[in-house]
């Protein structure tokens, strides 16, 4: 094998495991990060949509990043969630885009045509809010407003 061919051999190998180690230290944060999600078949669940777009209002940058197509929402007797899927993990945390949230720390839904803004107390005890463009934007408030004391 002449030198070249070796190099190149070698330089392979070192992407590979550095994109094999990346993704595994993605999976273990996510996993770390102990958000108990509610999945699609639990008992209990009121309201699902997939491939929902959506931001959060609590920076410039979470407004004009957001996500596009890739939440997937579930409101339950309890909770309501947003959860996004792997590869966009990655960017859920500096987005503000995935949360597990009491219905009782929901302090208003409302609906704008097929998009909906949810205000809520995060886990600091301060006012956040988002945004959701729904195809079952009535359905969703209905669940809301059925489970969870809210305002209009």
């Amino acid at each position: 094998m002449s030198p070249a061919s070796q190099f190149v051999g070698i330089f392979v190998l070192g992407v590979v495991l550095v994109q094999v180690l990346s993704v595994g230290l993605l999976l273990w944060g996510r996993r770390r990060s102990m958000l108990r999600l509610p999945k699609l078949g639990d008992a209990g669940v009121v309201f699902v949509e997939g491939l929902v777009a959506g931001y959060s209002h609590k920076t410039f940058m979470t407004r004009i990043g957001g996500s596009f197509k890739c939440l997937t929402v579930v409101v339950t007797g309890s909770d309501l969630s947003l959860t996004t899927s792997f590869p966009y993990t990655v960017f859920a945390r500096d987005l503000d885009i995935e949360h597990l949230i009491p219905l009782g720390k929901i302090l208003k839904v409302e609906e704008r045509g097929s998009i909906v803004e949810v205000e809520f107390l995060n886990e600091a005890g301060l006012p956040a809010k988002f945004s959701l463009r729904l195809r079952k934007a009535g359905e969703f408030v209905s669940a809301m407003r059925a489970k969870a004391f809210v305002s209009p």
